[in-house]
């Protein structure tokens, strides 16, 4: 948890967390615990066998590829295995909390000002947004979100819980000018908060209008043509074009040499980009329905238990590259193992003695 923000410090190719994440999964082969039911097999298995053959047989020209199938095959689950088996043990409580978080948005703000090196690296992207240790601010922004969100959910998440939940994520918002958390923040509190449906949709009613007031510049005018006929906009309809060619998919490293080369610039995409903005459209265009299958299920807990605990995870990958990020599956992880022990103890299915309450609902 506290090796996920050094994303600037690199150990050969890898990072501290990559390191981490890899001597634990060995950990857990050892003691043989690695917690994978069938559908996650089968379903992480087609996919990984559809991007494999889009790869090599799909007769289009691929960049970084190999660093890709790495990631995939053996970053990405090596992350969210250990989520599953962290939140399938004892009581599956995160070991920092929401002061944490306090002491570390101080930090981040630290090294956001003084920009020390190796922990720090400019970037030419949303100039002015902090993002810390971090390699953009969407990641910093998520990190805190899914830290508070996990602290959240093992509180009796009214009114007091709540307030400080959206105090950490406004504060985030605010200086990483990220506004796709507080979406997310929205969305979950609306499944997650403890209070009367109407007391809900009336707090998510006045967010919008709240949120509305403050990002309105960058949602309307010039700023919402560039998004949508220069970037975001312009990059889905290519890639719409590009699927009802072939739904079938095109492998890993299709993105990046497919936008290279194109006769027209998207910006943000090209060399040193692998993806379109969107986790289940950008898994699409690696395996086709299988990518999509992925998406449901490692980011939706399709079949897993787990729809309405993965709502941050869900929403946030329709506009981010979640499917990039081993932060995500981290949580995801956690996120599944909680809901599959919750379903597993309402079931009935182990003892009273190897039995706990529903993590979710138990207050601290």
């Amino acid at each position: 948890m506290l090796l996920i923000p050094l994303q600037n410090v690199k150990l050969g190719p890898a990072q501290p967390a990559h390191l981490w994440a890899l001597a634990f999964l060995g950990i857990l082969v050892l003691h043989k615990e690695i917690r994978a039911t069938a559908w996650e097999l089968f379903v992480y298995a087609l996919f990984m066998a559809v991007a494999l053959v889009n790869t090599r047989y799909g007769g289009f020209e691929h960049i970084k590829a190999g660093e890709q199938i790495m990631k995939f095959g053996l970053i990405y689950p090596a992350f969210y295995l250990v989520g599953r088996a962290y939140g399938e043990q004892g009581d599956g409580r995160l070991p920092v909390g929401l002061k944490y978080l306090f002491v570390f948005v101080a930090v981040q703000f630290a090294v956001e000002w003084f920009k020390p090196p190796v922990l720090y690296r400019t970037t030419n992207f949303a100039v002015g947004a902090m993002h810390g240790t971090f390699l953009e601010r969407g990641w910093l922004a998520n990190y805190v979100l899914l830290v508070a969100y996990l602290w959240y959910l093992r509180t009796d998440r009214a009114l007091r819980a709540t307030v400080a939940f959206l105090a950490v994520n406004i504060l985030l918002a605010l200086l990483t000018q990220s506004k796709s958390t507080l979406v997310q923040c929205g969305l979950l509190l609306l499944f997650t908060m403890r209070a009367p449906i109407g007391l809900k949709i009336s707090l998510v009613i006045a967010g919008g209008f709240a949120y509305w007031a403050y990002f309105s510049a960058q949602l309307t005018g010039d700023m919402l043509r560039v998004r949508l006929e220069e970037e975001r906009g312009l990059a889905m309809a290519e890639t719409v074009r590009v699927l009802a060619r072939d739904g079938w998919g095109h492998g890993f490293g299709f993105v990046e040499s497919y936008f290279s080369r194109l006769w027209f610039s998207v910006r943000g995409l090209g060399l040193g980009a692998n993806s379109i903005f969107c986790a289940p459209v950008d898994l699409a265009v690696i395996a086709g329905f299988a990518g999509v299958l992925f998406w449901a299920v490692f980011f939706g807990g399709l079949g897993l238990s787990s729809l309405r605990y993965m709502t941050p995870i869900a929403a946030g990958s329709i506009i981010n590259p979640f499917h990039q990020g081993e932060l995500i599956y981290l949580f995801a992880g956690l996120l599944i193992a909680y809901g599959l022990r919750e379903a597993r103890a309402k079931r009935g299915a182990v003892s009273s003695k190897q039995e706990s309450p529903p993590i979710l609902s138990r207050p601290t």
